[in-house]
């Protein structure tokens, strides 16, 4: 992988692309490495409608790439890794919609309708990209845990929490859960606003300070 052999923080940077000009780019923090989440750290990311501090031109960038890969329209996803000398090294660059929640917490951080936008450019229309109340948004996913699920948290109890404004559980009582090391491997998800990076950060902590899933070997 990637992060094995790159170091510096990893962000991940969504555009939408119509009659092969850039409209607008998304920024997403990463609070750990993706390597880090499969040893219990944050697995989630957070759009930054608001605290971009990275300094780049992120338009700039992006159209680079567009005109060099002859992309005419779509929703283009990249994640790339900034060193501490402020170097940029792309790791990823894919024509098609993000991964996770990451194209809806860009809706959530900017107050609009992210799968519209994208879909009118794949219609040949130009969205008329009008944001209000800018603000951060992330998706956490839920811990996860082989073995037959004897306890877990109420989708509703998390709901109720400061900040969350959806979320999905894929598990219930009962459930056999397979053993996968991977990345993507979660109970759930949850989406959480706030007005900073660090608010979303907190509340996604508080979050996994309250989520309990149980589970008992049936090998």
């Amino acid at each position: 992988m990637v992060e094995e052999f790159l170091t510096g923080r990893e962000y991940q940077l969504c555009a939408l692309v119509a009659h092969g000009r850039v409209l607008d780019t998304y920024v997403s923090w990463t609070p750990c490495a993706l390597l880090e989440t499969i040893y219990g750290g944050i697995n989630g990311s957070i759009s930054l409608g608001v605290d971009n501090e990275l300094g780049i031109d992120e338009k700039e960038l992006v159209q680079r790439i567009v005109d060099g890969m002859r992309i005419d329209h779509g929703y283009l996803h990249m994640e790339f890794f900034r060193s501490d000398d402020g170097g940029i090294h792309m790791s990823e660059v894919g024509a098609r919609l993000a991964g996770c929640e990451l194209p809806s917490n860009h809706g959530f951080a900017r107050n609009f309708d992210m799968m519209a936008a994208t879909l009118d450019t794949y219609l040949g229309r130009v969205p008329s990209l009008e944001y209000s109340t800018p603000r951060c948004a992330g998706d956490l996913l839920l811990p996860y845990k082989p073995g037959r699920v004897v306890k877990v948290t109420p989708l509703e109890t998390l709901l109720s929490m400061p900040g969350v404004v959806h979320g999905r559980m894929n598990i219930a009582i009962g459930d056999d859960l397979p053993d996968q090391r991977a990345s993507h491997a979660s109970a759930g998800y949850v989406q959480i606003v706030g007005p900073s990076r660090q608010i979303v950060e907190d509340r996604m902590n508080g979050v996994l300070d309250a989520f309990k899933l149980v589970t008992e070997d049936v090998s």
